[in-house]
């Protein structure tokens, strides 16, 4: 083999080892699906936050919403929003008054302008959200 193609085949196969790396990152790093029960959104974020056993009970509670990611930011319930992790009740209340003061958003950055989320914490939620 000439070594025109080995180095054709060594550029292709790094690529596709690349791109293979760049999809495990990017599907890892996607939210998941979860079940919340109506009135227990305290349990469901300390659930989250420590996937404790308890977290089994929301996924298998028939009479659940069920949260499905990314949260539309405009049509998003107080209780979805608790079910973000990092997003805690004083945190969802500022989004929605936010949203009713700007009679809705247009952007996910727009979080950035609620007091308390600076760009750390708008980098862990962000991917929870859409418009």
């Amino acid at each position: 083999m000439s070594n025109n193609k080995k180095q054709a085949l060594t550029a292709v196969g790094t690529g596709l080892i690349l791109l293979g790396i760049f999809f495990l990152v990017f599907a890892l790093s996607m939210p998941k699906q979860l079940v919340a029960v109506e009135g227990e959104g305290d349990k469901l974020t300390a659930a989250m936050e420590d996937n404790s056993e308890g977290f089994s009970e929301y996924l298998s509670e028939p009479e659940g919403i069920t949260v499905t990611y990314p949260l539309n930011l405009n049509t998003c319930t107080y209780q979805e929003l608790m079910s973000v992790k990092g997003v805690g009740e004083s945190r969802a209340r500022l989004i929605l008054e936010y949203r009713d003061y700007l009679g809705g958003y247009t952007s996910v950055e727009q979080l950035k302008d609620i007091s308390g989320i600076g760009d750390e914490i708008y980098n862990e939620i962000s991917v929870y959200f859409t418009v």
